[in-house]
């Protein structure tokens, strides 16, 4: 979850929401394209959008290395 500093808005404009969910498009395709580290990555289920906070379902993947 993500508040503002004493509940205050995070989102003010419209658009503000909009940028918002470019970001986290943007972080998703980089998490899902991260084959060639194979690190520990997760995956944004779902996420909801509110005028002070941010709420984020996140789920943890876990890829492994294999020996060729």
């Amino acid at each position: 979850m993500l508040r503002g500093i004493n509940r205050q808005d995070i989102f003010e404009e419209p658009e503000d929401y909009w940028t918002f969910i470019k970001i986290l498009s943007t972080v998703q395709e980089r998490l899902e394209d991260d084959l060639v580290t194979r690190t520990t990555i997760c995956h944004i289920y779902a996420y909801c959008l509110m005028p002070n906070h941010v709420h984020l379902l996140l789920g943890e993947k876990r890829w492994c290395i294999r020996a060729l």
